[in-house]
């Protein structure tokens, strides 16, 4: 299998399996999809200022 080939197939059971981990959020109705929008917003920030703080996007301090 080639490269590509594995991080599509990482990508297709990433998606399967992040669907099956936010099945159970139905039951919250509409009030889900409005408390996802806030929780989407924290989770994503937290992990940019992460990334952005440990260097992780940075190419040329991984080769240092």
């Amino acid at each position: 299998m080639h490269r590509s080939e594995q991080t599509r197939l990482k990508d297709v059971l990433n998606a399967f399996f992040g669907g099956l981990c936010l099945g159970p959020l139905h039951p919250f109705g509409i009030t889900g999809i409005w408390l996802s929008w806030p929780f989407g917003w924290v989770i994503s920030s937290t992990l940019s200022l992460a990334f952005y703080l440990l260097g992780v996007w940075d190419p040329l301090k991984k080769k240092a």
